[in-house]
């Protein structure tokens, strides 16, 4: 693992200087950063109303101390070179779009001593709203301890997993005192997803079954577990994805379609970007599937940008009023819960190795990295995995009422054994 470089003894200044290269927001009198509000971004702010905060979580688990006041100057410092990470929503219906006029990212120490980073147990300060209409619609928190922890939480409708991690390298570099990447794009994912031009996809249907069996209980209010596996690992995504699948049948029969997430960016010519560019494919896993199988199947959708697809077919919420969209997703909500079948099995997201040697900076080293994804009553599970140089980390988050009973902790024990070193194929 990298060391954390040597940094002068006061830290970064709070001055928003400027650097090579680097615009720290428009000129006077320009025309601020704006962005379409895409009709993804619409499904999440319709999450965020069934569900607040609906707010995906980065956290750094690292060494070090890092001074309040340096690390506020360098977040703002990125936020200046990244105005996608101080965006209000302006506008409705289909003229609804993103704003960079919004506060700066929120920061601050919080208070976390009893907290164990292997759930949200002890961790209110997770639960916090961000308001996408008066932002911030990010923050940062500083959570001291014995292991000194940094939480980058943002609304899930203005990033996704690879636009956070570019605002965080920015902000190491600003507590560096390097020169930023920042990024100025305006590119939506529906931009994109019509460029790769992939077929309609399949209609989902409410057929699949949940990776914990039957709902128990009557809380559907979402929770989230964490486990650590150490060593290094190939062809996790496809074991993770088969092991969901063989958890969920092992509760009775039905469809098992899992959700994988797709960042754009790389299948496109796409401008650097900290939006919500990604798309997610639909991986149908019959009783037969292996690993081999399974890995296969990925690679052929993705040589189909069928991840765009999802994107495409979204387009129907466009001019659907956020109210009314809400009132049909929570009809949705109570006939799932009711039927105990849903439209995927759940989401399964790889966001391979992190380079947890570039968070590093102004005192602070990173040593391990992991995301808490949001949930919704109506998504069985979303599972994230996140590498390291000390092994993997994987977080589930899922509805009260199927992780119950310890079935999501048995969930997190499956999914140790199923990438545990050596597995067989099958």
């Amino acid at each position: 693992m990298a060391a954390t470089r040597q940094e002068a003894a006061a830290g970064p200044s709070r001055e928003l200087v400027p650097r090579p290269g680097v615009a720290l927001g428009p000129p006077r009198g320009a025309r601020p950063y704006r962005r379409l509000l895409s009709p993804v971004e619409r499904i999440w702010l319709v999450a965020d109303r069934l569900e607040p905060p609906f707010a995906p979580a980065l956290v750094l688990e690292g060494e070090g101390e890092l001074d309040l006041a340096a690390l506020t100057a360098a977040v703002e410092r990125a936020a200046e070179a990244n105005p996608g990470a101080r965006v209000v929503l302006r506008g409705w219906l289909s003229r609804s779009r993103w704003v960079g006029t919004g506060p700066m990212p929120r920061v601050e120490r919080v208070e976390g001593a009893g907290w164990d980073a292997r759930s949200g147990e002890e961790a209110p300060f997770l639960d916090r709203p961000l308001d996408p209409r008066r932002g911030p619609v990010l923050e940062v928190l500083l959570v001291p301890g014995s292991v000194t922890r940094l939480v980058f939480r943002v609304h899930h409708a203005v990033m996704d997993g690879r636009g956070l991690f570019h605002f965080v390298e920015d902000v190491f570099r600003a507590l560096r005192g390097e020169a930023l990447e920042g990024s100025s794009s305006e590119q939506t994912d529906l931009e994109l997803a019509r460029r790769l031009a992939p077929d309609p996809a399949a209609r989902r249907r409410e057929d699949c079954l949940a990776p914990t069996g039957a709902r128990r209980g009557g809380d559907t209010k979402s929770v989230w577990r964490r486990v650590s596996i150490p060593g290094t690992f190939s062809r996790a995504l496809p074991r993770v994805l088969c092991c969901v699948a063989r958890h969920a049948r092992s509760f009775g029969t039905g469809e098992v379609r899992i959700g994988v997430p797709v960042d754009l960016r790389g299948r496109t010519d796409a401008e650097r970007s900290t939006a919500n560019l990604t798309g997610i494919l639909d991986l149908d896993l019959p009783a037969q599937a292996t690993v081999a199988s399974v890995q296969a199947a990925l690679e052929q959708a993705l040589a189909q940008h069928r991840a765009a697809a999802f994107v495409l077919e979204a387009e129907f919420i466009r001019g659907v009023p956020l109210w009314l969209a809400t009132a049909v997703a929570r009809a949705s909500t109570r006939r799932v819960c009711r039927n105990d079948r849903y439209e995927s099995s759940g989401t399964v997201s790889n966001l391979g190795r992190v380079p947890v040697e570039r968070f590093a900076g102004g005192g602070f080293a990173t040593r391990a990295a992991f995301f808490v994804p949001p949930g919704t009553a109506s998504h069985a599970c979303f599972i994230v995995l996140c590498g390291h140089p000390e092994g993997l980390e994987a977080v589930v988050t899922m509805p009260g009422d199927l992780a119950s009973e310890g079935r999501l902790d048995e969930l997190l024990d499956a999914l140790g054994a199923a990438l545990a070193p050596a597995p067989a194929d099958g």
